[in-house]
């Protein structure tokens, strides 16, 4: 009974002395949920889950891991302007070129393009039959985008789409990828991570990690 009791007495003192503990954890979570994220969840009620969440934690968008380039806006279709951004960049190039296209609230929030550091401008191309305008609305982006691709002034450049926008519906081609990763902080200092693996569209595992900061008044 002694040697339990020291024993139980020791663990007390190793936990305690072991401060980081309490500041930082991690979970590989198999079974049951975190948050109301569920594993065995599709990919599709997985997101709605993330979107509930998102609302109470004060966050606005996931990373879908491994996200290809594209080689035409064809290739991605309508469902670029459920995403943050698009990055237009050119290929087979010595210094980076690139316009990057920002959304929020349904419309085209900013626009930048340049090299290492791009710049803001109002409309991107500069001149010609069709021009992306900052505040256009989403609803035509994809067809003006369209109309810029076919006279040949998105020739030498790939695609990329920027984060998965949570106040916009589910992208059905999510269903393709393995691994989402999104976090958030509170204020009083707690940050957590979630990395989500999927197989054949069905939540397998979380990877859940918690940090929290000293804060001081």
């Amino acid at each position: 009974m002694k040697k339990i009791l020291l024993l139980a007495i020791s663990l007390v003192t190793l936990f305690a002395c072991r401060k980081e503990d309490a500041n930082h954890r991690t979970e590989s979570i198999t079974k049951g949920e975190k948050f109301g994220i569920k594993i065995g969840d599709n990919a599709a009620s997985v997101y709605a889950s993330i979107q509930r969440l998102a609302e109470s934690k004060g966050f606005y968008d996931l990373s879908v891991v491994d996200q290809p380039t594209y080689n035409t806006p064809l290739e991605i279709g309508k469902r670029m302007t459920l995403y943050t951004a698009i990055t237009f960049e050119l290929k087979d190039v010595v210094y980076p070129s690139r316009v990057i296209v920002m959304f929020s609230d349904n419309k085209v929030s900013d626009i930048s393009a340049g090299s290492a550091l791009p710049e803001d401008i109002a409309k991107w191309p500069a001149s010609g039959a069709e021009v992306i305008n900052k505040g256009d609305d989403l609803n035509n982006f994809y067809d003006k985008l369209m109309a810029i691709h076919n006279n040949h002034q998105l020739d030498g450049y790939i695609f990329r789409l920027g984060s998965k926008a949570l106040n916009q519906p589910y992208d059905t081609a999510m269903d393709n990828f393995e691994r989402w990763h999104f976090s958030y902080s509170e204020n009083n200092g707690e940050r957590s991570t979630f990395t989500l693996y999927f197989k054949n569209g069905i939540l397998e595992k979380i990877y859940y990690e918690y940090d929290k900061s000293l804060v001081v008044n």
